[in-house]
């Protein structure tokens, strides 16, 4: 049985959820605080997913770039110096084990395709934040989050990308 894995874009979320977003009146530190929370919430309330990867942009000269521990289920990961979090997702999502349902959760498009590109699920910060609160039927005011179809040029490039992978 495939289990079940959700990589979530830290900061979009954060920034893209009104419910996180709020707390960052707070300090940044409340904003990671109640994402995490929420996504253990989520892991004891649903059981539906296995584990949580929270990433953020991160600085090793201060964070460390080590993971770090939040709950059962539920990590926080922190990008190296210079790298960003959505590299680091890209670079997830490269070592995935075809055996683990993945699901990607951030509004950069970039990182939505690489998930495509990966046979993978991605879906909307709100989308996310609607579903963990047992509200998971779109309405029609939140027209926003229904996924748009790909772009001319990023099917470009990810047909490039398969072309690619083929040819080797």
């Amino acid at each position: 049985m495939k289990t079940q894995t959700i990589i979530i874009d830290g900061y979009n979320v954060i920034y893209r959820v009104p419910r996180f977003n709020a707390q960052l009146d707070k300090s940044l530190q409340a904003g990671r605080e109640a994402l995490l929370r929420y996504c253990s919430e989520w892991k004891a309330r649903r059981r539906d997913v296995d584990r949580f990867y929270v990433v953020f942009d991160g600085d090793s000269s201060v964070i460390g770039g080590e993971i770090a521990a939040s709950a059962p289920g539920v990590r926080a990961l922190y990008s190296k110096t210079g790298e960003t979090a959505d590299r680091r997702i890209r670079h997830m999502l490269d070592q995935a084990d075809r055996n683990e349902q993945i699901t990607v959760v951030s509004d950069d498009n970039e990182v939505r395709d690489s998930a495509r590109v990966h046979h993978m699920r991605s879906m909307s910060a709100l989308e996310f934040s609607r579903m963990g609160s047992g509200r998971t039927a779109r309405s029609k005011s939140h027209a926003a989050d229904v996924e748009a179809p790909l772009p001319p040029s990023a099917a470009r490039v990810i047909t490039d990308e398969l072309r690619d992978l083929w040819e080797t």
